[in-house]
C-alpha cells in the first residue's frame, strides 16, 4: 500500500480507494447482506485496535499525522477562541462600536463567538474525517492480517520490536 499524503487526496478520493479495496471482499460472498457484514466487521476492528493499546504499532508517520492534527486543533482553539471572547467583551470600548444599537452590537458580538467557534468546529471536522479515511485505507486490512497472526509487521512492516 503506497503511503497516503493527507494534501495529496481529497477526503472523497481516499474513500474511493477504501471502497475498491472492500470490493475485493465482494468475491467471497455469497449475497450483498455477507458483503456488508464482511465490510462492517473489517470497520470495527479496525475502530477497536485503534482504542486498544496495539495502535503502538501504527507506523510513526501516521502518529505524527494524528498528533499534529490535534495540536493544530488545540492551537487554533486557544489562538482564535480567546482572542474572539476577549474582543466580544470589550467590544463596548471600541469608539466605533459605541454608536451601534443594542441588537446591532450583540449582533457582532455574536458573530465573534459563534463564527470562531463555527469555524474551527470545521476545520475539526474536516481533519477528523480526512485522518479517518487515511487510517482506514491503510490500515483496515492490516488490522484484519494482525488479528490473526498477532504480529506486529502486519500493522508495520518497519516494527522493531524493543530489546529485551
Amino acid at each position: 500500500m503506497n503511503i497516503i499524503d493527507l494534501d495529496e487526496y481529497s477526503t472523497s478520493e481516499i474513500r474511493e480507494q477504501a471502497e475498491s479495496q472492500y470490493q475485493l471482499l465482494r468475491l467471497g460472498s455469497s449475497n450483498e447482506l455477507e458483503f456488508q457484514r464482511k465490510v462492517l466487521k473489517v470497520k470495527t476492528d479496525l475502530k477497536q485496535f485503534l482504542k486498544s493499546e496495539n495502535s503502538v504499532f501504527i507506523e510513526e508517520k501516521d502518529l505524527d499525522a494524528v498528533k499534529n492534527a490535534t495540536r493544530t486543533i488545540k492551537g487554533l482553539g486557544i489562538g482564535v477562541m480567546i482572542p474572539c471572547f476577549v474582543a466580544s467583551i470589550y467590544l463596548k470600548n471600541f469608539k466605533i462600536f459605541g454608536k451601534l444599537s443594542k441588537g446591532a452590537d450583540m449582533s457582532v458580538r455574536l458573530f465573534l463567538l459563534f463564527g470562531s467557534t463555527g469555524g474551527i468546529y470545521a476545520y475539526s471536522y474536516t481533519q477528523n474525517a480526512r485522518l479517518s479515511a487515511m487510517l482506514e485505507l491503510k490500515y483496515a486490512f492490516r488490522v484484519q492480517q494482525f488479528n490473526s497472526t498477532k504480529d506486529p509487521r502486519a500493522i508495520n512492516p518497519n516494527y522493531n520490536p524493543p530489546p529485551a
